[in-house]
């Protein structure tokens, strides 16, 4: 059966329940849970507090009707107990029969019997219990397994283990439970021993105390006494043992502790940070940063490894505190690359925390894809981005498929003197969510079959580029008057000829 809770913060964690109960510690949030599977749903409400308080259950009758105006609505009603001065009442109604038995000379034995019944009664009604020790005990081992600890808490719980196997008694139940990030129960409470290689498959890397302490408090049998033997270095990293304290005051478990570390007296050194950039250009050198802690001073010898291989390898010794390590590289095959440090010393404890890897994603050459309807001979434009570190790859653009994801792979598009007939309108729609919403570059280069004289008046190209493919109705020009003027060649000019008088006869 599977079952969802719903966190107050509204997250939700999904669980299959392999045993019944089901056991769920991460409340480290304080507000209403819900909690739903096939055949059943509820609420239930944590407040890291009590019990009481976290009864979400009303205990006021919100549908009782209020009666009376307005101003009576303000009034609060307080109770009075009257079962003392009806209890003054009848021992006083007692005491005179008794004194006028006696000044009647009657019995007072019956007198004397009625005392005893209300005597009786009244202590019934104040509900008087009577305890008495159990032998019978719950005693459950709780083992931390996490990394931190290492095999001497294995060795302490093997140890607890034998021991109690020789002192074993027929009322005492032993548990046995391992923990890291999450508990796992390795045996429940059972009259015999329960025997464990701690062989559990848990997430070493975190401790929870607070859930392992709710698990193994859960276990505890209803009117046995429980006592909880924690093994464990205390470093917790997940919740806080402090929240279940009040859990533990409330069902009367006592909790034992058996300290366990391995760096106890002995020194430690482990890789605290490495810092990588997260993308460089091809070529492009960088700095490996990284810190060694170590209790105290130590020689050790670090090692870098870059995709498996060596790369550095250095010998230094180490101060008490922080050590500081830096590496040069360059890269230039593009693709992601692992690098992995690695400090070994003979003054160490945990082997655990000797290592830490980064991932570097190295660009490359910024890659074009160039469409051009150009002649191979005559594309110019191809050598020149290539003589500038591009690395360009060319196609006609009538048979390349231009989709999204190919577009994506390109950090700029170049279309040199491509004509509207050549895209498809899909195609150029393609482009315009590459450049819109990829970021991608575009590159249009003019010519005769580009721009207006190309058709893509009106498309979608049109709507990306800061050029009007309209040509413009009317050519405007500045007002002005030309006038040919030819020079003439010099000529004589003689006054008109007067006419002769006729001929006299």
């Amino acid at each position: 059966d599977a079952v969802e809770i719903v966190l107050p913060s509204g997250n939700k964690e999904n669980f299959t329940v392999a045993s019944s109960p089901l056991m769920f510690a991460d409340t480290w949030q304080t507000g209403f849970y819900t909690f739903r599977s096939a055949s059943r749903e509820g609420r239930f409400a944590i407040n890291l507090l009590d019990e009481t308080e976290s009864q979400i259950l009303p205990r006021v009758n919100f549908n009782a009707a209020v009666k009376g105006g307005p101003e009576s609505t303000g009034i609060a009603e307080s109770g009075f107990s009257l079962w003392p001065v009806l209890l003054g009442i009848v021992l006083i109604l007692l005491a005179l029969e008794l004194l006028l038995a006696f000044r009647q000379g009657i019995p007072t034995y019956p007198i004397m019997i009625r005392g005893v019944a209300l005597a009786a009664l009244v202590v019934a009604l104040v509900n008087p219990r009577i305890f008495k020790s159990t032998n019978a005990l719950d005693v459950i081992l709780g083992v931390d397994l996490s990394r931190s600890v290492g095999q001497e808490g294995r060795e302490k719980a093997q140890e607890v283990l034998q021991a109690a196997r020789r002192f074993q008694r027929s009322e005492t139940r032993t548990g046995l439970l391992t923990f890291a990030r999450t508990p796992e129960w390795d045996s429940l409470p059972r009259e015999q021993v329960p025997m464990s290689d701690f062989s559990a498959r848990l997430d070493r890397d975190e401790t929870d105390i607070q859930a392992a302490l709710q698990a193994a408090v859960a276990q505890v049998g209803e009117g046995r006494q429980g006592k909880i033997l924690l093994i464990s270095d205390g470093n917790e990293n997940r919740n806080e043992t402090a929240r279940v304290i009040p859990l533990l005051r409330a069902q009367d478990v006592s909790v034992w502790t058996l300290p366990v570390s391995l760096s106890r007296g002995r020194n430690e050194i482990y890789l605290s940070d490495l810092v990588l950039p997260r993308q460089v250009d091809s070529a492009e050198g960088f700095e490996i940063r990284s810190a060694i802690e170590s209790l105290r001073e130590a020689p050790a010898r670090i090692r870098l490894l870059r995709d498996g291989s060596l790369h550095a390898e250095q010998e230094i010794h180490l101060k008490a505190g922080t050590n500081p390590v830096i590496f040069h590289d360059s890269l230039r095959e593009r693709g992601n690359h692992t690098y992995e440090l690695l400090v070994e010393s003979p003054d160490d404890t945990l082997a655990e925390n000797n290592l830490l890897q980064g991932v570097v994603e190295v660009k490359g050459p910024p890659r074009v894809l160039l469409l051009s309807a150009q002649k191979e001979s005559q594309r110019v434009i191809s050598r020149v981005l290539q003589v500038q570190g591009y690395a360009v790859v060319e196609s006609a653009a009538d048979a390349h498929p231009l989709s999204l994801s190919e577009l994506s792979a390109y950090d700029l598009l170049v279309l040199d003197n491509v004509p509207a007939f050549q895209l498809t309108h899909a195609k150029m729609e393609t482009i315009e969510k590459y450049v819109r919403d990829l970021g991608g570059g575009l590159l249009v280069i003019g010519g005769s079959q580009s721009y207006g004289a190309g058709g893509y008046f009106r498309t979608p190209l049109e709507r990306i580029i800061p050029v009007d493919m309209r040509p413009p109705a009317r050519i405007s020009t500045s007002p002005a008057a030309w006038a040919p003027a030819r020079r003439a060649a010099p000529s004589s000019i003689s006054p008109k000829p007067r006419r002769s008088p006729p001929p006299t006869l």
